[in-house]
């Protein structure tokens, strides 16, 4: 892959305007945790390509916009690699920051997430996403299989909701 870990990031946001802005017009917040769990979970599709992209030099950055969202990326750690982002659009923002690394086995890698992103709607609601880790089999020889380590969490701690995708 040509790209760094930046533009990935950014291609994984592609339904933001479609999911978030309507998840900010809503007063609700257990529907606005909803819309924050389709968000989430379509970043796994829009990143399911098998190329490790670079690794950013410390200081890089990258701004992009996808639709109605506007997003800004700055890679603050090379080792161990770590990326703050911000991101809005009607209705909502979108800031945090992660952390990767990949262990490797002799058929396998294993890719470890730190950090979180929090998707902030106008009305004041708070989701915190937090990702599983997730490792990859069939590297070598034998069929491919992608397993999550773990579930995606997202936690509105203001109105005690937690929603757990599996």
């Amino acid at each position: 892959d040509k790209r760094t870990l930046l533009e990935l990031w950014i291609g994984q946001n592609g339904y933001a305007s479609v999911l978030l802005e309507s998840g900010g017009i809503i007063n609700n917040p257990i529907e606005q945790l909803k819309y924050t769990a389709c968000f989430a979970l379509t970043k796994f599709y829009l990143s399911g390509a098998q190329l490790k992209p670079f690794n950013p030099i410390i200081g890089e950055t990258f701004q992009a916009n996808i639709g109605n969202s506007h997003f800004y990326l700055e890679q603050t750690s090379h080792h161990p690699p770590i990326s703050n982002f911000y991101g809005f659009g009607r209705n909502y923002k979108i800031y945090g920051w992660n952390e990767s690394s990949a262990e490797t086995g002799p058929n396998s890698v294993e890719i470890l997430y730190k950090g979180n992103m929090i998707v902030e709607y106008q009305n004041g609601t708070k989701n915190t996403v937090i990702y599983p880790s997730m490792k990859l089999g069939g590297t070598m020889i034998g069929q491919r299989i992608l397993k999550f380590k773990g579930k995606v969490v997202i936690i509105d701690k203001e109105n005690d909701l937690i929603c757990i995708a599996k």
